[in-house]
Parts: C-alpha cells; sequence; structure tokens
C-alpha cells in the first residue's frame, strides 16, 4: 500500500507540474498576441496622422509668396514679395513643384522679354512659400546725347569749311547780274554788271547752280570772258 501511495503522490505532482507549464504557455502566447495587436494598431494610425497632416499643408489665400531672384549676368541677388498667383491657391507641395515645371516649359512672353530662365521651389509651407527665380538681364544701347545747338552749328561750320577747302568765290546771279560771294556763299565780295541771259545756256547753268572759282586770278579771267 505504501507503494502505491507513493506512486499516486508523484504522479501528482507530475501532473500539476504539466499544468503550471501549460498554462505559463497559454498566458505567454495571449501576452504575446496582445502585444502585436497593439504594435500593428499602432504603425496603422501613423501613417493615417502623417497623411493627414500632410492633406492639411496647402496654398491658401494668406500664404506668403517671396522670390529670390538671381540675375547670371550681374550676380545681383534681390528677396521681395508678390502677389499670389491665383492658380496656386489651394496646391500641395507636389502640386506646386509641378506647376513650377509647367511654368518653365511655357514662359510667358513678357518674362522672356525680361530674361527669365527658370524658377523653382525653395521652402514650402501653408505661412509662406519661397521661390527662386534666374533671370539674364538685357542691356540695352543708351541712346547717343542730343546735340545742343552750338555743337549742331560748329558742325555744320567744320563740314562746310571742309566741303570748301581751295575755294575763293561763288559766282551766281542776284536779279539777273552775275555776283560773287565768297567761298561760303555768305557774303558778297563783287558785284557785277554782267546779265546772266547773255551768257550761253551751258554757262547759265553753271551759274545757277554756283560757279567755284580756286583763286582771285581764275575769277577775274572767267568774269572777263563772260563780258566779251
Amino acid at each position: 500500500m505504501k507503494v502505491v501511495y507513493r506512486i499516486s503522490i508523484i504522479l501528482n505532482i507530475l501532473f500539476a507540474g504539466y499544468i503550471l507549464v501549460r498554462g505559463g504557455e497559454l498566458l505567454m502566447r495571449e501576452y504575446l498576441l496582445s502585444a502585436g495587436e497593439v504594435a500593428l494598431e499602432q504603425n496603422t494610425r501613423q501613417p493615417e496622422s502623417t497623411q493627414t497632416s500632410a492633406v492639411q499643408e496647402h496654398v491658401t489665400c494668406d500664404t506668403i509668396y517671396t522670390i529670390s531672384e538671381y540675375d547670371l549676368s550681374t550676380g545681383r541677388q534681390e528677396v521681395y514679395q508678390e502677389l499670389l498667383p491665383a492658380a496656386i491657391i489651394g496646391m500641395n507641395r507636389q502640386q506646386l513643384v509641378e506647376w513650377l515645371d509647367d511654368y518653365n516649359l511655357s514662359v510667358p512672353l513678357e518674362d522672356l522679354e525680361d530674361g527669365f530662365l527658370s524658377m523653382e521651389l525653395l521652402s514650402f509651407s501653408p505661412q509662406e512659400i519661397r521661390v527662386r527665380k534666374r533671370v539674364e538681364s538685357i542691356e540695352e544701347p543708351q541712346p547717343e546725347p542730343a546735340k545742343q545747338p552750338a555743337q549742331l552749328m560748329q558742325a555744320e561750320v567744320v563740314q562746310t569749311v571742309s566741303g570748301n577747302e581751295g575755294i575763293y568765290g561763288c559766282i551766281l546771279a542776284q536779279e539777273g547780274l552775275l555776283t560773287v560771294y565768297d567761298g561760303m556763299r555768305r557774303h558778297v565780295i563783287l558785284y557785277t554788271d554782267i546779265s546772266l541771259f547773255d551768257l550761253p545756256e551751258t554757262i547759265q547753268q553753271e551759274i545757277l547752280e554756283g560757279k567755284n572759282v580756286a583763286s582771285e586770278q581764275e575769277l577775274y579771267n572767267l568774269l572777263e570772258s563772260y563780258s566779251s
């Protein structure tokens, strides 16, 4: 009887141990499953939160539009603010980048005349948009300053003198009579009583256009020939 009693005690102890081990395994598995479900739920909620935050970041009517303009030809950089383009209101960052790419491909003629090269996004937030604008200024030729009256008169005198070098005088007709002017055709240096209409037609034409003479001797020789 004692042997049977001892065997039953040993079996009860082994069974109790098995129950404890099995129960521990079940508790551990339940704990791990619970922890995994919590982690999965957190990972699922985080992208939703990020996506919600990203959707909220869009351009509004109150967004400040700042341009950092860089001139490649002069190296000048200027930062200023402009009126927000109505076309970009409501856009998110990606949509704005695509809009700028399309703008660079189809630049308005007015911007091209101002030397526009390209434009890119520097920073984006609902409060402020900052873009970099590259331009290359086109230098327009400066008009020559207008000549003053004194300068015009001086130029005319120089031109007249250079065009009349070596001319002593000029024979013209005044009231049908031959009259001799100086080389500039401004002052009368000799009046004659020789009639224009008594001369051959070819000489009349020369006198009407102005017959230049190089010296005083040539002048008197011509007058003598006209009067003979």
